[in-house]
């Protein structure tokens, strides 16, 4: 059997697990417990010796080649290092926009350039990823507590963050909204909805309190705010029709915006925020509580 070989380290990183059985000559009697052992030799999962121990016993009960079994740790390592690696490489796109003075939310909608496809491939992977995770937590394959395990809240509100925005322009560049109505009612994928449920449980046990403020966790859906109301300020002919609304959205605005690294993308003055609320009646703008941001 010819070892698996990688060209680099960032290959390595980039290498999804699934593709790595696809090229294993055992394939068969690795699919057959895919699911089970997919995370299950990751010590920040399972986080001690005992539980690690007992999956190498299933291992051993299964028959599994010493050959097949070190492939199938090196898959979990890669994996590992794929999770810890993710805000980089996502980070390192969103810094990219930022040299070239484009936010990354609307160049990737845009998709001008290579390295935006190039982020569209990784966008997928990723949701792909964490869709599995999605799975096992439903079939109950991962620990009781993984949901409040600080390492996995963070990595999963880090990715929320960054990436949620690309899927939010990636569902109006296609105009999924009008066939199946707006992203937060109809579109938001359940593993957002995980992931905000995670952080704001860390955050409820963190602070103390029974009720964190949902809207406080919400700012990785903002473009898609801001995407209704460009429609539904387009389509009104009065905007008082639409003030509450706009007003609301100014208000949790004022808290992100505070933000700097999120401040820095968001107002940029060809973005879509800017464009859209320099659409707004003269004088509602010269009141916004977000007035003294825009200049």
């Amino acid at each position: 059997m010819e070892g698996l070989q990688l060209s680099s380290e960032e290959e390595v990183s980039n290498v999804a697990f699934k593709s790595v059985v696809e090229h294993m000559s055992y394939e068969s009697e690795v699919q057959e417990i895919l699911e089970f052992i997919h995370l299950d030799h990751l010590e920040d999962v399972y986080g001690n010796r005992r539980e690690m121990t007992s999956a190498s016993m299933v291992l051993d009960d299964l028959g599994l080649s010493t050959d097949a079994r070190l492939r199938l740790s090196a898959a979990g390592e890669w994996e590992k290092k794929k999770q810890n690696n993710q805000s980089k490489i996502d980070g390192d796109y969103k810094i990219s926009k930022k040299i070239r003075e484009v936010g990354y939310y609307d160049a990737f909608k845009l998709q001008k350039n290579e390295v935006d496809f190039k982020a569209n491939i990784k966008r997928a992977e990723l949701a792909g990823h964490w869709d599995e995770i999605k799975e096992m937590l439903r079939r109950n394959e991962l620990p009781e507590d993984f949901e409040a395990r600080p390492h996995w809240v963070n990595l999963g509100n880090t990715y929320r963050c960054l990436v949620e925005p690309l899927d939010i322009a990636n569902f109006y560049n296609r105009a999924k909204n009008d066939d199946s109505g707006p992203y937060m009612i109809k579109g938001r994928p359940l593993r957002y909805k995980y992931m905000q449920r995670w952080f704001e449980h860390s955050q409820r046990k963190k602070q103390q309190i029974q009720v964190f403020p949902r809207r406080s966790s919400l700012q990785s859906c903002f473009w898609a705010f801001i995407e209704e109301l460009c429609i539904k300020t387009s389509e009104s002919n009065h905007f008082e029709e639409v003030r509450g609304i706009v007003l609301e959205l100014e208000n949790e605005a004022a808290g992100w915006l505070m933000d700097s690294e999120f401040c820095r993308d968001v107002l940029l003055k060809d973005s879509t925020f800017v464009k859209w609320w320099n659409t707004l009646p003269e004088q509602h703008r010269l009141s916004s509580c977000i007035a003294p941001l825009m200049k």
